[in-house]
């Protein structure tokens, strides 16, 4: 049995063999969160939608890809689509109180108030902490 295959297909295939790909990144799986994907423009696209499929700003497109004229992309023409870096998640910090420590030293080493500190660990009484407590730090 014979298929036919599309003319936007072969363009893809011819344009993933030009790149030394098979196929691209954009057809064969969805994009990796880290690096670079290749796209190819589909008939009706522009760059913010395609900006907004992968969560990028149509001008990181236009200049990765050296576009002059953003309005100006064609059916069949492969880009290189920079995906963002995940943003990284926040480490909760933990002090353990040592020998001489008060809140509001402890506080003001790490850049934050007595009252976030009192509140972030549920101490009613700022003047009381003891040796070996672990503080959250926000």
């Amino acid at each position: 049995m014979r298929r036919k295959l599309s003319r936007g297909v072969l363009v893809v295939l011819f344009a993933g063999l030009l790149l030394g790909l098979a196929v691209p990144a954009s057809l064969a799986a969805p994009p990796s969160p880290v690096g670079s994907v290749y796209h190819v423009v589909q008939r009706g696209e522009n760059l913010y939608r395609i900006g907004l499929r992968y969560g990028v700003s149509l001008w990181a497109i236009a200049q990765v890809n050296g576009i002059q004229n953003v309005n100006l992309i064609r059916t069949g023409q492969v880009l290189l689509i920079p995906v963002p870096a995940p943003a990284p998640v926040p480490q909760p910090r933990i002090y353990i109180v040592r020998p001489g420590d008060t809140l509001a030293g402890i506080a003001w080493s790490f850049g934050t108030t007595v009252w976030s500190l009192a509140q972030a660990n549920g101490i009613r009484n700022p003047n009381l902490i003891y040796v070996g407590q672990r503080l959250y730090i926000p």
